[in-house]
């Protein structure tokens, strides 16, 4: 069964769906949001990947976990999340960077950008192709897994990671200033990655769940 707005409804999933472990654009198997769960014993976060509903497509995401009865996983709850809002917040995060100056970008564990105030048409894309240089920074320092102040040109970047759960790759918040606007004040920075890690993207997931 799921739901849709607000109603439950009963939809049959056929034995080819369940079983297809061919690679969906993710790099992961299309029935991945099964077989985390039950080899893992644990919640899963799926890479961002394009859903759609009545012909609209969208950027969304799974969470998965194991129902697990007497030891026995005997089958798995899980619960699809659109994350369009994650580019609305990208955008309001914008805002607060020197008056718009600065732009904002919300990076999955696997490097598929789920929001970027630069450019929507950035979304479910690499940072190395969809953000030019300063995207093949990120992406090099997130592969490293390090975070921190990178200076790339003219501009200063902030990586940042965001733990969704434990033992589970962050999911990554990138930020690109002009350099001569930072020079005067990096506080803010710190400020902003600290609301978002606070009350950002791991709210925004634990409220799809809970709606």
């Amino acid at each position: 069964w799921y739901r849709s707005e607000g109603q439950a409804l009963n939809m049959l999933i056929g034995e080819k769906s369940i079983s297809d472990d061919s690679i969906n654009s993710s790099g992961y198997a299309k029935n991945y949001y099964l077989s985390c769960p039950e080899t893992k014993r644990s919640t899963c976060v799926l890479q961002p990947f394009v859903g759609s509903e009545e012909g609209i497509e969208f950027l969304m995401t799974t969470i998965s976990h194991p129902v697990i009865v007497d030891g026995e996983v005997i089958g798995i709850a899980g619960v699809d999340i659109s994350l369009t809002t994650l580019q609305e917040r990208a955008n309001e995060a914008k805002e607060k960077l020197y008056n718009g100056a600065g732009d904002l970008a919300i990076i999955a564990s696997e490097g598929i950008i789920a929001g970027y105030s630069g450019d929507s048409t950035a979304i479910g894309r690499k940072p190395d192709a969809a953000i030019g240089d300063a995207g093949i920074a990120v992406l090099k320092q997130m592969s490293a897994g390090h975070s921190g102040l990178i200076h790339q040109g003219e501009s200063l970047l902030a990586l940042f990671p965001i733990a969704l759960l434990p033992n589970e790759k962050p999911w990554w918040v990138f930020i690109d200033l002009p350099v001569e606007i930072t020079k005067a004040d990096t506080n803010r920075i710190v400020k902003v990655q600290n609301d978002l890690q606070r009350k950002g993207l791991t709210n925004t997931l634990i409220v799809a769940l809970l709606a």
